[in-house]
């Protein structure tokens, strides 16, 4: 999970703002039953951009504008995804395990900044799902006051719902960067943790699954392989020199350090590698001698 620092609350897609009537109306009346997916999806609408997977087909328009603000992939696992949940963060219909809100935050339903992208597994029964941990007491009934929906009060970062402490990471409020880590075994793990959002947001979404920590690490035992393969070569006299090894030593650090940006898959990966490099020298480059691992130390401090 990483910040997505660039969704505007302020321009939501077409098909939420014609349907603030109908959003307003399910929350005066606890309609929950009217929610429709056709509309937190959104409107069919072509897709005109060549690089899209679905060019010249259509899609629903809420989702494509998340895929587009997510970078096609997963809110919570990174994992690339074409065609994800339009998961609501609080959950529309029902909250697993409280009996005080066993109706869900159904005024959120077609809330912009309520709306995340999410791939099937972090979405199932085993993931996310209804969850919703918090800290503090929780919202229970929609703001309205003079039979009007106040809808700035349904934003994710509004104190009216930040006074609940969310135990569950936002992609758009929090910096998930700050409380989660990327073992070298592929594990997640939190960190800077005093209120738990990094631990129950891995258990909640079950981001320690295996096919995430086999793909976590796989890039990581990637790169190990790289840094060994150019040190055989040094040591084969095929890379002639130290400044030349250096300079092949870069490329390999040269490919981390582009991908700790948000567009890639499991960016949180390389962002910890890279972060976290000189832990990575001394503690996993296990078959570099220690002349080699300062070689590898100069040519990542010469970034």
């Amino acid at each position: 999970m990483r910040r997505v620092p660039n969704k505007n609350p302020d321009n939501p897609p077409n098909t939420l703002v014609n349907a603030k009537t109908e959003q307003e109306r399910i929350a005066i009346q606890a309609d929950k039953s009217s929610i429709a997916d056709s509309i937190y999806k959104g409107d069919k609408i072509p897709i005109n951009d060549p690089n899209d997977p679905y060019y010249q087909e259509e899609e629903y328009e809420v989702r494509y504008q998340l895929r587009l603000e997510y970078h096609n992939k997963c809110a919570y696992c990174e994992r690339q995804e074409f065609k994800p949940d339009v998961e609501h963060y609080r959950p529309k219909g029902k909250v697993t395990g409280d009996q005080r809100n066993n109706h869900g935050y159904y005024w959120l339903c077609y809330e912009w900044t309520n709306l995340l992208p999410a791939c099937t597994n972090c979405n199932s029964r085993s993931g996310k799902w209804n969850k919703f941990p918090i800290g503090s007491q929780r919202v229970i009934s929609p703001p309205i006051s003079n039979q009007k929906l106040e809808f700035e009060k349904c934003r994710i970062n509004h104190n009216f719902l930040d006074s609940e402490q969310a135990k569950l990471l936002h992609p758009e409020r929090d910096h998930p960067e700050q409380f989660l880590s990327v073992e070298w075994n592929g594990k997640l793990t939190p960190i800077n943790d005093p209120n738990e959002m990094g631990k129950s947001t891995i258990k909640v979404c079950d981001l320690n699954r295996g096919n995430l920590i086999f793909n976590r690490k796989k890039i990581i035992d990637d790169h190990y392989e790289n840094i060994i393969g150019t040190y055989v070569l040094f040591r084969d006299d095929i890379i002639k020199n130290v400044p030349d090894l250096i300079s092949a030593l870069k490329i390999q650090l040269g490919m981390i350090q582009r991908k700790v940006d948000i567009q890639f898959s499991f960016s949180l990966v390389y962002l910890n590698l890279w972060n976290n490099y000189r832990n990575f020298i001394e503690n996993s480059l296990v078959d570099l001698s220690d002349d080699e691992k300062e070689v590898l130390l100069m040519a990542y401090n010469s970034f």
